[in-house]
């Protein structure tokens, strides 16, 4: 620190309870730069001084001042309705997000406790005035609107009571995740609709996805208490609640696929397809799938294709699965559940 004082760099205020400020040129000198210590080089290896890609940022603040209910009174506006205590001001955060990503202009944010959705909002804005293209995971748990409402008084009673006033009006659960995802909807609207950066690519869609057990039925028992009729128990190892994109999100994490990849349904032969990134992945879980319709798939090439292990109309079909993609489309990689 004294270095730095004695270079200049450190600016002093008027006022001494104030923090002071670290000064940063434009175009760095040698003295900012660590390795000036040691005898920084003005030039690289090939003599040429480096390009503007160098160029110092301002260090932010440790703290500033803004009003609370400027975020409060943004966010009633945009859902009609005071729906969340206390906000979180997502212009801010849009500012931050822009101050810690200079490198990646594609960077992944997560925020374990989304809340409102500020956080997610706030991407939309750094994305929208920036010209960045990143994406969001949010976390939130499911908690129950009723319960807060009981265990709430006064101005946040009203408040959840008109968060829970908007759910049923959209004929959503009362639970805290639904407002978030409202909010989402409400304010990818509003981003696409503002003034936007040219080089944002105006992605404001998201996916929501829940924790669960398995998709695969429950065995309690050791191989030598089976009994025969048990078997027929076992032809379909699907718990019968599950529904096929439950199983289709099962293999894009088993096989690690991209869970954003863009997902399209097509109906072949009266059987439900879906194709993930066209061609990245192919997945059937139908029943009765005949040898035709394994022959239609290879000519898409899919790099991968998963079927329903009970799903095919006869055990020939199933033994040629392999030969026929082996034959139309040899790097295809097949799977069955």
């Amino acid at each position: 620190m004294e270095r730095q004082i004695k270079l200049g760099l450190v600016e002093f205020r008027d006022d001494h309870t104030e923090p002071p400020f670290r000064k940063a040129h434009i175009r760095p000198i040698p003295e900012e730069t660590e390795d000036s210590q040691f005898g920084s080089e003005a030039e690289d290896d090939n003599g040429d001084e480096g390009d503007d890609s160098d160029f110092a940022t301002q260090v932010r603040g440790s703290y500033f001042y803004k009003q609370s209910q400027v975020s409060v009174k943004y966010l009633r506006n945009l859902m009609g309705a005071k729906v969340f205590t206390n906000p979180k001001d997502h212009e801010e955060l849009a500012k931050l997000i822009d101050y810690v990503t200079p490198n990646d202009r594609n960077a992944l944010i997560m925020d374990f406790f989304a809340g409102s959705g500020s956080t997610a909002e706030a991407v939309f804005k750094a994305n929208a005035t920036y010209g960045s293209n990143h994406r969001f995971i949010m976390v939130q748990l499911p908690e129950s609107l009723e319960q807060a409402e009981a265990s709430t008084t006064g101005t946040a009673k009203k408040t959840v009571q008109a968060a829970i006033k908007m759910m049923k009006k959209n004929g959503r659960p009362l639970v805290l995740s639904e407002v978030t995802k409202e909010r989402l909807r409400k304010a990818g609207s509003a981003a696409i609709e503002g003034p936007c950066d040219p080089s944002w690519k105006k992605d404001v869609g998201f996916r929501v996805l829940k924790v669960d057990t398995s998709n695969m039925k429950d065995i309690y028992y050791r191989p030598d208490e089976l009994k025969q009729a048990d078997l027929l128990e076992a032809v379909d190892n699907f718990k019968p609640d599950r529904i096929p994109e439950d199983l289709l999100f099962q293999v894009l994490v088993d096989w690690g696929v991209d869970l954003t990849l863009p997902i399209r349904r097509e109906t072949l032969q009266g059987k439900t397809v879906f194709f993930v990134d066209d061609n990245a992945l192919v997945a059937c879980f139908d029943t009765g799938i005949t040898e035709e319709l394994v022959k239609e798939l290879a000519k898409y090439e899919p790099l991968r294709v998963v079927f329903r292990d009970n799903g095919f109309v006869s055990d020939a079909v199933k033994i040629n699965v392999e030969q026929i993609f082996r034959q139309l489309s040899p790097s295809t990689e097949v799977r069955t559940l």
